[in-house]
């Protein structure tokens, strides 16, 4: 069984992870140790979800026809969706957002 690197998660999983916890009380978080399809466990008495995090960046460099510039995309294989009914509650989509400095 493969053991997960707890010491190096992934950046959205911890962001998600740090969001919930602030933002409602009396939970807990957990990350499991292995993958099971679940990358957040939070837990309230009894009840639990199972949460898992998706990333992108946001690509600069398009221009709509709304005027609107750049795009993200995440992807869900049907099989990995199909795969994880049961296991997980929530899907969060995170798009980090490049800052550009004067000198880019």
């Amino acid at each position: 069984m493969p053991i997960r690197n707890l010491w190096s998660l992934e950046p959205g999983e911890c962001i998600v992870a740090e969001e919930i916890f602030d933002k409602l009380k009396d939970l807990e978080v957990f990350f499991p140790v292995h993958d099971v399809g679940v990358d957040l466990l939070v837990v309230k008495g009894k009840k639990h979800v199972g949460i898992q995090v998706k990333e992108s960046r946001y690509y600069i460099g398009r221009t709509w026809k709304s005027g609107h510039v750049g795009h993200s995309w995440q992807q869900i294989k049907k099989v990995k969706f199909d795969g994880n009914k049961g296991k997980v509650d929530f899907y969060v989509f995170l798009t980090y957002l490049p800052i550009q400095a004067n000198t880019r």
